[in-house]
This record gives structure tokens, sequence and C-alpha cells, in this order.
């Protein structure tokens, strides 16, 4: 490294660029500062709980009742049998226009030959 000749800026080399791995103790003290007294200003005792009682009533309020203008007595339940049969409609025939003999099986074979074909060889044309 150089030497400074009095003629840069007054700041060294040795103290632009990356940070070295030690800190310059010039213009520090080696002793760290006092911790912070965050009590100043404050009193040492804790203010009081809020009082939230304040302006209401010590008793509860009385329930409410919903049963006013009601009857006491149930209603009685509604018949949905107005306008119907007792007796339940018979069962819908869905086989009507149908064959009760079940369709013969699809033959898939048409067209084809019984015996499976030959594997092929995908070994041909290849250097062993």
């Amino acid at each position: 490294m150089r030497e400074s000749d009095g003629s840069g800026t007054g700041h060294s080399r040795e103290t632009t660029g990356r940070p070295s791995d030690y800190p310059s103790p010039e213009g520090r003290s080696l002793v760290p500062p006092p911790l912070t007294d965050h009590t100043k200003g404050r009193s040492v005792v804790a203010p009081p709980l809020t009082d939230h009682t304040e302006g209401r009533s010590v008793v509860a309020p009385p329930l409410t009742d919903h049963t006013e203008g009601r009857s006491v007595v149930a209603p009685p339940l509604t018949d949905h049998t107005k306008g119907r049969s007792v007796v339940a409609p018979p069962l819908t025939d869905h086989t009507k226009g149908r064959s009760v003999v079940a369709p013969p099986l699809t033959d898939h074979t048409k067209g084809r030959s019984v015996v499976a074909p030959p594997l092929t060889d995908h070994t041909k044309g290849r250097i062993r």
C-alpha cells in the first residue's frame, strides 16, 4: 500500500471500500455505552385499573319475554293429506314396451381371428 502524501481527500485507503474485520478504535471508546433507562419519567407504581362499571347498574337487566302476544298453546299440526287419496298410487311399470327376456350379448369377435397374432420381434435390424 502507498502512504498518503497529504494531497488526498483526507481518507486513508484502508478505511474506504470494504470494511475491515477489526473496527478502528479511532474516536470510539472500547467500553460499551451504558444501558438505556426506559423508566425515566415514569412512575414505578402501575396505574390503577380502569373501572368499566361506571354509569352501569350492578343488577343485570330482566330477561326479555319473547312469549308476549303469542298463544301459550302450540298451533295444530298442518294436514298435508287434504285433497289427496289415502291409498298410495300404484307403482309405475317401467317394463311397458320392453321384452321380458334380456337381449343377447354382443359378439365382439366378429371379423377377428380366434387365434392371437404372432408377437412382434422388435430386435430385427438392430446390431447385437
